[in-house]
């Protein structure tokens, strides 16, 4: 045994002993107060109230055994003293606190709000399968973050003194931490007094339509119906001339946007904007203003694992982290997975060694090409595998979501499971670092950058596909159909959904399902509007027409919803064939409440166009 193994066995009995007391301690008193209120008369006996402490005390100490049990029963597992053939996982400590949960991890369990969700698992070290079942997760722990150097120090000097800046990733294809460093930035400088506004677009794989209606969100523009793209762009740029102390912040431009990068930017002074990309070359963005994150030093790596792992663990096998380091590519997203894969097995002697080994395995077994993102696949393959076939399942049909993220309902949804059953699962992915919670006001999550590209890849492999994104869908049509008559002051959260809405309106495309298109161009109407997405709301409701559709009633809403497009477009004629078309519709499936709408509007265009005996008519 080393001599690091050795004293943390005497410091853990130490604790186990402080527990042991606080244990005896507050198991005594509770039976003293217990026997107080039902048999009062204690109190009325001479030297009772000492009399019954002492029972107690001899009742708790005589359900241990021995005092030394309590000690040996509340002392965490030694490490480096586990038997091999059946050691039993310690799951440690921490808490990681959600948008609405605070989610407690301990040595009994972890525990939801207070509620025990499970307990540890005893696991046989020599098992071929390596697989945690029964929900098993390694503890939680806050988010870990390490500083970057010299490119954290340009980054917010130039945005202090408004300039545009861009930061890069040096080396594909991604997870080394452009995202955590521009969040800390922005945050840091806003909380300093240099900006009063932060406005945050998750670019990704939105069209650059996509990415103008998601600012105009933020600033508060709504749009005209004929106001084209270039037109939207000139409304942002006006609205930008008028700010002094905003920042924009662009994460994760990729090809599909990127030649329209500068639509988005704000006047830069007095504005200022941040951009990150895995482009080294941004043709909007100044050599100058583009600064290059590269992987992590071989210090800042070892910070990590330390950081996780604690600093004596890692230098117990100091060869196996550095193998580890190495085989991450010094990329923090690949060593935080890692790092919490070695703690689900913090029992063993050598955690850290197994789980090298483990990785090695995995990439001799790859065909890594020129892929650079498989040696980085085969790291999330370890934490996929130790998943039990449920919640691998689950955990690829988190793909049939927008990259923005989904709420625990909606998770639920899709995965046909209960609410509770979800936070297991959620509070399991979160642990094994395969999640994270989005900063928010509600309770929300989302996949890590490349995972979503992995969770992808998994669901594509998969047969459930076409299922997870239909359930997808459905979830979409249920939401907004619970909030047809919201608005932003009942129900801010929903705005959040526009990217799940257009992930949805996708997938009924690819099915050719007119009337599953009709109905997601239909229930989010109210929201459309406020949203100012004419054009696509327009396509929408064209190309469902031209899908089979055979609920005529849903074709009737169609054509109305058309009609008011139009109608607000100042298309009067079209708009009110569209009208008549649908009139004809709901008279002939007998829905009165929908011809009485269709004849108001119809009215209405008859009005403006000075009809009036027409018009009365409707």
């Amino acid at each position: 045994m080393t001599k690091s193994t050795v004293e943390t066995i005497i410091t853990n009995k130490k604790k186990g002993l402080i527990r042991a007391v606080l244990v005896i301690i507050g198991a005594t008193l509770l039976i003293v107060a217990l026997s107080i209120k039902y048999v009062p008369e204690w109190l009325s006996i001479p030297g009772g109230i000492a009399l019954l402490i002492g029972v107690a005390l001899n009742a708790v100490l005589e359900a241990g055994s021995k005092f030394k049990d309590w000690i040996d029963l509340l002392s965490p597992e030694d490490e480096g003293s586990a038997d091999p053939s059946s050691a039993s996982v310690n799951t440690g400590g921490g808490d990681y606190v959600g948008r609405d949960k605070n989610i407690t991890v301990g040595t009994q369990g972890f525990a939801i709000d207070g509620n025990v969700i499970n307990s540890p698992i005893t696991i046989n070290a020599n098992q071929k399968e390596e697989r945690l079942e029964g929900g098993f997760v390694p503890p939680a722990t806050v988010e870990t973050y390490i500083p970057r150097g010299e490119i954290e120090t340009q980054v917010r000097e130039r945005l202090a003194k408004r300039k545009v800046t861009a930061i890069v990733g040096l080396h594909a294809p991604g997870g080394l931490g452009k995202t955590e460093l521009a969040k800390r930035a922005a945050d840091e400088l806003k909380k300093q007094g240099h900006f009063d506004d932060v406005y945050w677009i998750d670019v990704g794989i939105k069209t650059p339509q996509q990415i103008i209606t998601s600012l105009a969100l933020q600033c508060g523009l709504k749009f005209p119906p004929k106001l084209e793209y270039a037109g939207q762009v000139t409304e942002i740029k006006r609205y930008f001339q008028n700010q002094k102390r905003l920042l924009v912040v662009l994460d994760d431009i990729r090809p599909q946007n990127v030649d329209n990068l500068a639509d988005f930017i704000p006047p830069s002074p007095p504005c200022a904007a941040l951009i990150t990309s895995r482009i080294q070359n941004l043709s909007a963005i100044p050599a100058t203003a583009t600064l290059s994150l590269k992987r992590m030093s071989p210090l800042q790596a070892k910070q990590l694992l330390e950081s996780i792992l604690t600093k004596e663990r890692v230098q117990a096998e100091p060869e196996a982290a550095e193998s580890i380091i190495q085989r991450c590519q010094y990329n923090p997203l690949a060593l935080n997975i890692a790092a919490r894969r070695v703690l689900s097995r913090s029992a063993l002697e050598k955690p850290i060694g197994w789980f090298a080994k483990k990785l090695e395995k995995h990439l001799s077994e790859l065909q890594i090409g020129k892929d650079s993102r498989l040696n980085l696949f085969a790291v999330f393959d370890i934490s996929y595998q130790a998943l039990t076939p449920e919640n691998q399942i689950n955990f690829h049909k988190l793909a049939a979501f927008a990259a923005t993220g989904f709420t625990p309902n909606a998770a639920a949804y899709v995965w046909g499971i209960s609410e509770e059953e979800t936070n297991t699962i959620i509070t399991t992915l979160l642990n094994f670092y395969l999640l994270k919670p989005v900063a928010d006001s509600y309770e929300r999550y989302r996949l890590h950058d490349l995972l979503d590209e992995y969770a992808a890849q998994k669901l594509a492999q998969s047969s459930n596909e076409t299922a997870a994104r239909r359930a997808q869908a459905e979830y979409i049509l249920e939401f907004f159909g619970m909030h047809y008559n919201d608005d932003l002051s009942t129900a801010p959260h929903v705005p959040a959904e526009i990217d799940n809405l257009h992930q949805a309106i996708e997938f009924a495309k690819t099915q050719a399902s007119g009337e599953l298109l009709g109905q997601l161009a239909t229930k989010p109407r109210n929201w459309i509007q406020l949203w100012s997405i004419w054009d696509d709301w327009l396509s929408w409701l064209t190309l469902s027409l031209k899908m089979r559709m055979d609920n005529k009633n849903l074709e009737a809403n169609v054509l109305a919803a058309m009609g008011d497009v139009l109608q607000f477009r100042d298309e009067r004629d079209a708009a009110l064939d569209a009208y008549q078309k649908a009139l004809s519709l709901f008279q002939a499936v007998g829905d009165r409440l929908g011809e009485a709408n269709v004849r108001k509007a119809m009215g209405d265009v008859l009005q403006f166009r000075d009809e009036r005996d027409a018009a009365l008519d409707a």
